[in-house]
């Protein structure tokens, strides 16, 4: 597991990019290389109750060679108290991501 503080971590879809866009619905908040591929991932975690379990969905920015940083997220939602919530999130970002066109450099 690359990220020692989630208990769940599932990588769930790898979107390819072009090498000069960003996915146009959120803003670019690291100076990092352009990714060859945008990875969505669920993370999961205790939340302050220890029964509880939360979720959030994050992003993280993919190399040529597959490698990314769990620890560095280009874009996480809030948590989630319900997995179902978390999962609905999950695909809409998935579509908006797979139907919004690069960003021309």
């Amino acid at each position: 597991m690359q990220n020692e503080n989630y208990l769940d971590f599932y990588d769930k879809t790898l979107i390819p990019t072009s090498a000069q866009s960003l996915p146009g619905f959120f803003e670019k908040t690291h100076d990092l290389p352009a990714p060859a591929y945008w990875l969505i991932a669920l993370e999961g975690r205790s939340g302050t109750k220890s029964s509880v379990y939360v979720w959030r969905v994050s992003i993280f920015a993919v190399d040529n060679e597959g490698c990314y940083d769990a620890n560095l997220a280009y874009y996480s939602t809030e948590y989630f108290d319900n997995i179902d919530e978390a999962l609905e999130k999950c695909r809409q970002l998935e579509n908006e991501m797979e139907n919004t066109p690069p960003i021309p450099a």
